[in-house]
C-alpha cells in the first residue's frame, strides 16, 4: 500500500521523500523491465551469504526506489 506524505512531515529540507520498495521474487527480471521503461540502476547489493540481492534504482524524474 502506498501513502502520501503529510505536508507537516516535509519540514527542514523542503522535500517530502517517501521511501518506496518494490518487492519481488525476481529482482533481476523486475530491474530489467524497469530499465526498459526508463529507470536507471544506481547500485546493486549482492550478498549471497545473507540471501540478499537488491537494486537501488531511479526513475526518469530522479525519484529513487529499491527493488528487493
Amino acid at each position: 500500500m502506498l501513502r502520501r506524505a503529510r505536508a507537516k512531515a516535509c519540514r527542514g529540507s523542503g522535500s517530502c521523500d517517501v521511501p518506496l520498495d518494490v518487492r519481488t521474487q525476481r529482482v533481476k527480471a523486475a530491474a530489467e523491465r524497469l530499465v526498459k521503461a526508463g529507470a536507471t540502476v544506481l547500485r546493486i547489493k549482492d550478498e549471497p551469504d545473507m540471501g540478499l540481492y537488491a537494486a537501488a534504482m531511479q526513475d526518469p524524474e530522479g525519484n529513487e526506489f529499491d527493488v528487493v
